[in-house]
């Protein structure tokens, strides 16, 4: 997904507007691909209560795929220069994100291949893509006084805006405390949430209304449809699954308890060796489903890795966690209810087609241009055509002295 950036900064550097969208196509539909597998796996393999934590590198890949939304929502008339800036921003953000999370700049629970070396490298490389973009920006002059966008785009430009500053702030500051003499730290996930739900909801009403817009205006564009379509599922799936919530258990074989309006019912434990360490799987059932969750512990690396259990229903998810055996074969357990969360993963998966569909969207629209007139009686660039015989209502008018309009010769036509 984030290599999708380069083809697209280098087009916007030929002011190949075209071949830029569709790299940042690419670009939306491979990160929302990997950004929603990753988020499943979070959730479903490693039992760390949730599919988003507000990690740097979850951030670096969020603000690359805000900025690629964000230029892809320009229209065609926007001015050179803003043009430029949307195709470019993406590379510069991908390379920030880079430089902060592989040099060690943030501290990170995916952190790995940390050196020094690789933070000059790709701080260097930050610097100058960051510098490349203003210079051709500027060259690009001015836009026309004229230029007005849309109320779409204003709102598209107001919430991806919003959004990308909150995020890159709370991504960046603590990097910015630490170089000014303060603490290690980090921005918890409260502050993402509290600042970002007024622009969520902004965000999924101008998606709903500009694919009902389509729709009624009979703009139809399906590609657009499923990516604004699922954009608005995905934001009811986040929203609804932050409305659940999270508790601990402990208990001893054979007891029952109400955690969190569902009956959990715990069974006992069990133990096996493996090659590199010992598993512990606990027998549970939650409203009378069965559910099996289990620990893992390597004895080479010592870590420690939760396998979780989930019980899945069309309103939503309840998962059970297992986080340490006790004497007596008693265990404790973290118990999470998520409403539903089962949209988010349907909203990545139709982002991720409209991303997919919108690049052979573009690709036609592209080839069309290319091979069909724009209006009634233009020639094709590269071709030499007669004058078009015109239908009777759209030929001129005669010549008032009476004079006979001679032939017209062929039309020579440059190519481009």
């Amino acid at each position: 997904g984030l290599l999708g950036t380069v083809p697209a900064f280098a087009a916007a550097v030929a002011d190949d507007w075209p071949t830029a969208r569709q790299w940042l196509a690419r670009t939306v539909g491979v990160l929302t691909a990997a950004l929603g597998i990753g988020s499943w796996w979070a959730y479903a393999e490693q039992g760390w209560g949730g599919y988003w934590g507000w990690d740097p590198v979850e951030n670096g890949g969020l603000l690359v795929w805000l900025a690629a939304v964000g230029s892809l929502h320009l229209p065609a008339g926007t001015p050179r220069r803003w043009q430029r800036v949307g195709s470019m921003m993406p590379l510069v953000l991908a390379c920030a994100g880079t430089w902060l999370t592989r040099s060690g700049a943030a501290r990170s629970v995916h952190a790995f291949a940390e050196a020094r070396a690789v933070g000059w490298w790709t701080g260097l490389l930050t610097i100058l893509v960051l510098l490349g973009t203003v210079w051709y920006a500027v060259r690009a002059g001015k836009a026309p006084a004229a230029w007005r966008p849309g109320r779409l785009v204003t709102l598209n430009l107001i919430t991806v805006g919003a959004t990308l500053a909150v995020v890159a702030a709370g991504t960046f500051a603590p990097v910015a405390v630490q170089v000014a003499g303060g603490a290690p730290s980090r921005v918890e996930p409260s502050f993402f949430a509290s600042m970002l739900r007024p622009v969520a909801v902004l965000a999924a009403a101008g998606a709903t209304f500009a694919a009902v817009w389509k729709v009624s205006a009979r703009r139809r564009s399906w590609s657009q449809l499923l990516a604004h379509g699922g954009f608005v599922v995905l934001l009811v799936g986040v929203g609804g699954s932050a409305l659940g919530g999270h508790t601990s258990v402990v208990a001893r074989p054979g007891e029952t308890a109400q955690v969190l309006g569902r009956t959990f019912v715990y069974d006992g434990v069990e133990g096996e060796s493996i090659v590199d360490g010992d598993v512990v799987v606990a027998h549970v059932k939650i409203d009378g489903v069965s559910l099996e969750p289990s620990l893992t512990r390597f004895t080479s690396s010592g870590q420690l890795l939760a396998e979780t259990a989930t019980y899945r229903r069309w309103w939503g998810d309840v998962q059970v966690v297992l986080t340490r055996r006790l004497p007596g074969n008693a265990a404790s357990f973290d118990v999470h209810v998520a409403p539903l969360q089962s949209l988010v993963w349907v909203g990545a998966l139709l982002i991720t087609a409209g991303a997919a569909g919108s690049v052979r969207s573009i690709k036609r629209d592209r080839a069309s241009v290319r091979t069909r007139p724009a209006f009634v009686g233009a020639a094709v660039p590269g071709s030499t055509v007669p004058a078009p015989d015109l239908p009777a209502e759209h030929r001129p008018p005669p010549d008032p002295a009476g004079h006979a309009e001679p032939d017209a010769p062929p039309l020579e036509v440059a190519p481009g």
